[in-house]
């Protein structure tokens, strides 16, 4: 499995975790994500990683509320993967 697909799956069950109110299953897909995310930010494109660091910050605003629901929402529908996934491909 290539990097960009981990990215994908613990990205998925971060959302699937939080929306059952299983926060801390959740959290920790969701440093299995980071992790992945860290690993292909240097290849993306910069007007990718803009828009990535910019809902990141977000997603960490949430976190610190404890707005698991919003942190699920904002990676589920944010439009955080189809840059990375897109560059995953040789977009």
């Amino acid at each position: 499995m290539d990097i960009f697909q981990k990215c994908k799956e613990a990205l998925d069950r971060t959302v699937r975790f939080y929306r059952l109110g299983m926060e801390a299953q959740g959290s920790e897909d969701f440093v299995a994500f980071i992790d992945a995310l860290m690993e292909i930010l240097p290849v993306l494109p910069p007007d990718s990683i803009q828009q990535t660091n910019a809902l990141l910050q977000e997603i960490v605003h949430s976190q610190a509320d404890k707005d698991y629901l919003r942190v699920a929402d904002l990676l589920a529908y944010g439009e955080i993967l189809p840059p990375i996934m897109e560059h995953g491909r040789g977009g």
